[in-house]
């Protein structure tokens, strides 16, 4: 049909242009036949010119040469106009007027027979003119009536045929917008028949079915995948609590309903007595709380690692736990204060036995052997109980100004001794300008003593132990080096946990205590303590503790209580007796007592007896 169409519209256009050239050929025709007759009548009258001119007896050579020019224009004229009968007969006509009119004696009114036959062939060629537009014009018409039809014809067969695709094409379009629909509401068995339509309609209808059937096996595993969390987070033994980021309760399970019976999704937790902490200071960390007669641990955890979508709160309950840790500080405590009393007394009397005279070298070893091993059961004693302490929230440090060359001195003297006999080398260097530091005395040096022994115990024959002191904005900053075995990431993680020791440390003393104290101690000080370490090159404790707004107190010289009197009371004997005997050097007169005698009886006793 569309070729029909085609050669129907063609062959219009084909008899229009074929119309329009036969026209501007037969108008181009009796135009020059047209302009030949207008040549062929000036020609007519320059001869009839010059036959009059002759006539009156004046002989013209010019009549010659216009018999000749119309005779080239009637011969002109008859060959344009060859094709047209009519034509040819007018121009015959004209050619005999003409003879007529060279006669000799010719009548005036022969001229006037000689011009009209040309008249006539002028006016003939304007009807042929006519004719031929007139043609023209309805060969135009017909042409532009078979284009208008074709057209119109191809116009309503490609309506037809576009309508029938659009059926085709309309309802697989229809079933799978309606499928999407059914999906985006939820219905995930929606499908499509794959068989409709042309290619790309059936290509589509496969590819969502495809999608529809992967997505209904997601949500079937998602809900799985929720039906299984929802039970593990019922039978969890912690309470969870998910806190939006408005701080609202958006869901909390079992336990925790338990822990707190007032939850309530969509309020606070405050509203139910549950005050968490700031969500910064429980990231990974558990943070105690006591909440309606239990101790709660509690930890935080994001949603979202940019900090939206909420937190998660997890609530162990940790009051046995709790209980424990009591007891057990309780019971370091206790046993710590009980062991110190007998370590004190025969430390004290092995010192006193090696500076008396009369012992042999043997018994003076076998005193330095126990003498080492009493320090060392000291050392431990003193730890657990400052350890004790701490969890406790007893330790209490008396700040005063410290002048921080002197006490690097006394620890660098105590320790002197002992870093020689490893071979090693101790470096001091403290800036002229260090302030004075605001800190309790013993406190200072034993977190001094401690870093500088770790240094010295983890270091090897031959290396170097520097300490360095100098100010620092608000403070002062002192930092102990070691070229000794350093430790890895993994070990600067747990560096300041109690009991913690590095995979370095077999052969080496210690309980891992030491820098758990430190740690502590610099915190009960409003300090800051940093470590930096390379395996096999060294490490770096770094304290900054803050300045002292004044000079130090000036201590009272020793002989000052030279010859006062003093009463020594313990609820050890021998205790008393050996702090007694270890102040009579500094001459002051000394009376121990035990705690069982009331202290106005021993103080009465002692002045009787001195």
């Amino acid at each position: 049909m569309t070729i029909a169409l085609t050669a129907i519209a063609g062959f219009g256009v084909g008899a229009l242009y074929s119309s329009r050239q036969h026209y501007e050929a037969q108008l181009a025709h009796a135009f020059e036949v047209k302009a030949s007759a207008g040549k062929l009548l000036a020609a007519s009258v320059v001869e009839e010119a010059t036959l009059r001119a002759r006539r009156s007896g004046q002989a013209s050579a010019s009549t010659a040469r216009a018999r000749t020019a119309y005779e080239q224009a009637l011969a002109d004229t008859r060959a344009k106009a060859v094709d047209d009968a009519a034509s040819l007969k007018l121009i015959q006509q004209a050619s005999a007027a003409q003879a007529v009119l060279r006669r000799p004696g010719a009548p005036a009114a022969a001229a006037l027979g000689a011009r009209a036959p040309i008249n006539a062939l002028q006016r003939r060629q304007d009807a042929r003119l006519a004719a031929a537009d007139k043609h023209a014009r309805g060969d135009s018409r017909r042409a532009l009536a078979s284009i208008t039809a074709a057209g119109g014809l191809a116009l309503a067969g490609a309506i037809a045929l576009v309508a029938l695709l659009l059926a085709g094409v309309r309802r697989p379009l229809e079933e799978l917008v309606g499928a999407s629909a059914r999906v985006a509401g939820g219905d995930l068995t929606a499908r499509v028949d794959e068989e409709r339509g042309p290619d790309e309609l059936r290509q589509l209808g496969r590819s969502f079915n495809a999608m529809a059937t992967d997505l209904e096996r997601a949500s079937e595993k998602l809900e799985a995948e929720r039906r299984r969390l929802d039970v593990t987070l019922r039978s969890l033994g912690d309470g969870l609590v998910l806190v939006d980021d408005e701080g609202l309760v958006a869901s909390a399970n079992p336990r925790a309903m338990q822990y707190t019976p007032e939850l309530r999704v969509g309020h606070p937790p405050e509203l139910a007595g549950l005050v968490l902490p700031a969500t910064d200071e429980a990231l990974g960390v558990e943070v105690l709380l006591d909440h309606d007669g239990r101790t709660l641990a509690a930890t935080a955890a994001r949603l979202d690692e940019h900090g939206g979508g909420g937190v998660v709160w997890t609530l162990r309950d940790a009051t046995e736990r709790a209980r424990l840790e009591r007891l057990k500080s309780e019971f370091v405590a206790t046993a710590s204060h009980e062991l110190r009393s007998p370590l004190t007394s025969i430390k004290g009397f092995v010192e006193l036995l090696s500076a008396g005279e009369g012992l042999d070298p043997r018994q003076r070893e076998f005193l330095d052997i126990v003498l080492v091993s009493t320090n060392r059961l000291v050392d431990l004693v003193n730890d657990l109980l400052d350890v004790a302490r701490l969890e406790a929230g007893r330790v209490e440090v008396h700040r005063r100004a410290i002048d921080v060359h002197e006490a690097l001195d006394d620890v660098v003297t105590l320790l002197h001794g002992r870093i020689e006999a490893k071979d090693q080398r101790l470096e001091l260097d403290v800036e002229p300008d260090t302030p004075r530091v605001l800190a309790d005395a013993s406190r200072l040096r034993q977190m001094l003593t401690n870093l500088v022994t770790n240094a010295h115990l983890y270091t090897d024959e031959g290396g170097t132990v520097a300490v360095r002191a100098g100010g620092s904005p608000g403070g002062v900053r002192i930092e102990i080096s070691d070229t000794g075995r350093g430790m890895d990431p993994g070990e600067l993680e747990h560096v300041f946990e109690r009991f913690s020791r590095g995979s370095g440390s077999t052969g080496t003393p210690g309980t891992g205590l030491g820098l758990s104290i430190v740690k502590s101690l610099v915190d009960l000080h409003g300090g800051t303590i940093d470590v930096a370490s390379t395996p096999g090159e060294g490490t770096t404790f770094a304290i900054t503790l803050p300045a002292a707004p004044a000079p130090g107190v000036v201590t009272r010289p020793r002989d000052a209580l030279r010859g006062r009197k003093v009463l020594v009371m313990d609820d050890e004997p021998e205790t008393a007796r050996l702090i007694a005997e270890r102040l009579e050097p500094w001459g002051w007169s000394a009376r121990s007592s035990s705690t069982a005698r009331p202290p106005s009886r021993a103080c009465a006793a002692a002045s009787s007896t001195r």
